[in-house]
């Protein structure tokens, strides 16, 4: 079953609460299990065989979910802010995301709630924050969908400072947002290397070798599908894993380092 297809378990807290009520029903036994720290202590259940597998399970599903979820809420709330109609929207959220025909009507459903709310997206990306504590690569992936989408509706111009302030709430700020409009457009012209690695000009090849290995490491997809991202966004950190690949070869190029 697609991330999608398991999401539609979450509308039930969605009727109740709101978009958020539907995201922390999608995330929260995540959290309360990390974070609790009797957890073995106090649960008779520890010792059964195949609990903790199960635990295992359903902890990858919250994350998953929750990373479909946030993505789904937060480009309801970039779309609206930055002039398009929920149609145009959630067009552009599905050429991203891959939500298949048969299972469009049930995210569509979520994605209308959240668009039509007044709410901001601050609730959103608390949740997101926590979730994702500690796994930097994958915050860094809803941006970087977030911004893919608003490219392919068309509105990465208007969207970028409603990206801007997402970004800074999640701890990830720092974007070179005409890459992305490059890409939709297929014109190329290249992302600023020196900000995709997040290290400045005059670094000496010490500082930016760490750089690009620390990301590497951060972002490679199997990494990232093994702390949460589902396999419906692997097209996302495909593209971010280029983006670093190439920002590496443009300075060194530049520098002449060995490869």
């Amino acid at each position: 079953m697609s991330i999608w297809g398991k999401l539609m378990g979450g509308m039930t807290g969605m009727m109740v609460g709101g978009p958020l009520g539907a995201m922390m029903g999608a995330s929260m036994g995540h959290l309360f299990y990390d974070r609790n720290p009797f957890r073995s202590l106090f649960n008779p259940m520890a010792f059964v065989p195949g609990w903790q597998g199960f635990v295992a399970s359903a902890k990858e599903q919250g994350r998953q979910s929750g990373f479909a979820m946030g993505v789904v809420l937060l480009s309801a709330k970039v779309a609206r802010a930055s002039g398009l109609n929920e149609a145009e929207g959630f067009a552009a959220l599905i050429r991203v995301a891959s939500i298949g025909p048969e299972e469009q009507d049930g995210v569509h459903a979520l994605y209308s709630r959240a668009w039509q709310s007044d709410s901001g997206p601050e609730t959103v990306t608390a949740v997101l924050s926590a979730l994702f504590d500690g796994s930097p690569g994958l915050l860094d992936e809803i941006v970087d969908a977030l911004a893919m989408i608003a490219a392919a509706a068309g509105r990465l111009e208007q969207a970028v400072p409603h990206l801007e302030a997402i970004a800074a709430d999640l701890g990830r700020p720092g974007r070179d947002w005409a890459r992305f409009q490059a890409g939709a457009a297929g014109t190329g012209g290249g992302p600023d290397p020196w900000q995709v690695l997040g290290v400045p000009p005059d670094s000496d090849e010490a500082t930016i070798r760490a750089a690009y290995r620390r990301l590497l490491r951060e972002t490679h997809p199997d990494t990232l599908m093994a702390q949460g991202l589902p396999e419906e966004f692997i097209a996302v950190a495909n593209r971010r894993m280029a983006d670093i690949n190439a920002a590496w070869d443009e300075i060194a190029r530049q520098r002449r380092y060995r490869r």
